[in-house]
């Protein structure tokens, strides 16, 4: 019906989301957080949402708004957009409902720039300056550099960024595609000149390991390395793709003609499709099954960051006599009791078995052995993890 409205020419001024009195759900779009499940970053006053709104795939204004105040709704509050997304479409709809909505104060915007072929410091100031005129803004509370230029110092980056800080255009500040050595030169200069540092990192982080870039100049921080660098520096990750564009959906309908950054069969078979990663999903659907949850909530399980220190703990040995502490402390991000430590715990051994599968056999039992000292929970039978 709207194509056919479309091709005759037939509109009316309730199709103007702006014009509506509300949104399309009726519900309010008075975002109620929960202080629980907030997160905080060093330099920014306003509390965070754990799941970021990629702002990227809205086909139109309407179907926009009403994602925006669907989310919202759930308490969401932090909306990622960048200068190229949507050839600047994306800033637009999201601009117009934070004007309909008045709730630039209550929601954090985080904005990307200076993408490849623009990746140079001079090209910061001019497309964050299109990007704010675009929100009707005067600010963005998160910046990132889109790519990395490696001809270019990383100290000409620090430099700008520092710059736009003090003027109060942006707000805290990172990176998006950084290689971890690159991140790390560019923090260390900072702290050497007593600059703003970067605070976070736009990386790909997902349980699938790209087998190629998504998108050319695409960089992962799922490796060993990358991720202790972060957690020793307390650098907060802002993954894209966490859930490696639909690869953890047991059926995906694929709209790639739909819109141009939506996801399309070639594309996961090219990025995604390695033995070691189908193997992962394969794993991945038996523990949602188990759990009777859905399989992206064992994706998102493992980037959790409430639960990644305690996985962390487990990779570096460090649960040894301390695992009823960590499950007392952590058991409350699920929403349960003190009763509900063994099903932490059969989650947990179960994480260990889907991230396995990288062990020899003997190292994986011997891995099991020295994990499976102190829980409750009894594993399967020996031999390798299947």
């Amino acid at each position: 019906l709207d194509r056919w409205r479309k091709e005759v020419g037939v509109f009316y001024s309730q199709d103007k989301p702006e014009n509506r009195d509300g949104p399309i759900t009726n519900k309010l779009s008075a975002i109620e957080k929960d202080s629980a499940q907030m997160k905080k970053i060093p330099g920014l006053s306003k509390a965070l949402f754990p799941i970021v709104f990629g702002c990227d795939n809205q086909s139109d204004a309407n179907h926009a708004f009403a994602m925006f105040d669907h989310y919202t709704s759930l308490g969401g509050n932090v909306f990622d957009t960048a200068y190229i997304y949507n050839e600047g479409m994306s800033d637009q709809y999201l601009g117009r409902w934070i004007n309909a909505r008045n709730n630039r104060e209550e929601i954090v915007v985080l904005g990307k720039g200076a993408h490849t072929p623009d990746c140079f410091p001079s090209a910061i100031r001019p497309q964050l300056e299109e990007t704010l005129f675009r929100l009707q803004s005067d600010y963005l509370d998160i910046y990132c550099l889109h790519r990395d230029n490696l001809d270019v110092p990383v100290d000409e980056f620090i430099d700008s960024l520092n710059q736009l800080r003090k003027e109060g255009l942006i707000g805290v500040f990172g990176a998006s595609n950084w290689s971890l050595d690159r991140f790390k030169e560019a923090n260390e200069y900072a702290h050497s000149t007593n600059q703003q540092p970067f605070t976070l990192v736009s990386n790909n982080f997902s349980l699938a390991r790209m087998i190629e870039p998504v998108w050319p100049g695409c960089v992962s921080c799922s490796e060993e390395d990358f991720k202790s660098y972060l957690e020793d520096n307390q650098i907060a990750i802002f993954p894209w793709s966490s859930q490696a564009r639909g690869f953890f959906l047991e059926e995906q309908e694929f709209q790639g003609a739909t819109h141009g950054a939506n996801p399309n069969l070639a594309e996961q078979i090219r990025v995604w499709h390695s033995e070691e990663n189908i193997e992962r999903r394969n794993r991945c659907f038996k523990l949602a099954k188990e759990l009777n949850v859905e399989n992206v909530s064992v994706e998102i399980l493992k980037w959790n960051s409430d639960m990644l220190e305690m996985f962390r703990a487990i990779e570096s040995g460090l649960h040894y006599g301390c695992w009823e502490e960590y499950f007392m402390f952590k058991v409350s991000f699920l929403g349960g009791e003190e009763s509900d430590i063994l099903k932490v715990e059969k989650m947990i051994v179960d994480y260990v078995y889907i991230n396995a599968n990288y062990l020899s056999e003997d190292e994986a039992n011997e891995k099991i052995r020295k994990w499976s000292m102190g829980l409750k929970v009894k594993l399967p039978g020996g031999g390798r993890p299947s």
